[in-house]
């Protein structure tokens, strides 16, 4: 785990980093970071698309 202060985001605060792939030190990262409520949340919003012609 990060130390109080710490990068949360710094893949170095994990437990076993130094055991870890950098790449799946990374994906956990994300995993953890990510707010997949919120991300679903803003999906089933209603999107307009709007073009503007160049000039």
């Amino acid at each position: 785990m990060a130390s109080a202060g710490g990068n949360p985001a710094d893949p170095a605060g994990l437990k076993f980093s130094a055991a870890l792939p950098e790449r799946l030190a990374v994906a956990t990262l994300a995993a953890r970071l990510a707010d997949i409520p919120a991300a679903q949340a803003v999906l089933a919003e209603p999107m307009q698309m709007t073009y503007l012609s160049p000039t």
